[in-house]
């Protein structure tokens, strides 16, 4: 239950930000880069994940998975079927 609460803080404050360019995301510690899948809802979406614990490479590939599946998504559900990609669910 923990997770989930910290997800819906997560996607209330993404709602409250302001949109980030696209492009790319800083690894942990900054050392280095990887390309987000697409655009600011996917570097929302694994900016999320990454504060929830998960590693930015893990992360970015399973966003870009559901970015393929469903490329309408929005940040919430990107997030949703990103951690239960994640989790192996």
């Amino acid at each position: 239950m923990a997770v989930s609460l910290r997800v819906l803080k997560l996607l209330e404050l993404s709602a409250k930000k302001k949109p980030k360019p696209a492009g790319v995301v800083s690894s942990a510690g900054g050392v280095g880069t990887a390309p987000t899948p697409e655009g600011t809802i996917a570097a929302d979406a694994i900016s999320a994940l990454t504060n929830l614990g998960y590693q930015q490479p893990e992360a970015s590939k399973a966003v870009a998975a559901v970015m393929e599946e469903d490329r309408d998504a929005d940040v919430s559900t990107l997030i949703r079927l990103a951690l239960k990609r994640l989790s192996g669910s």
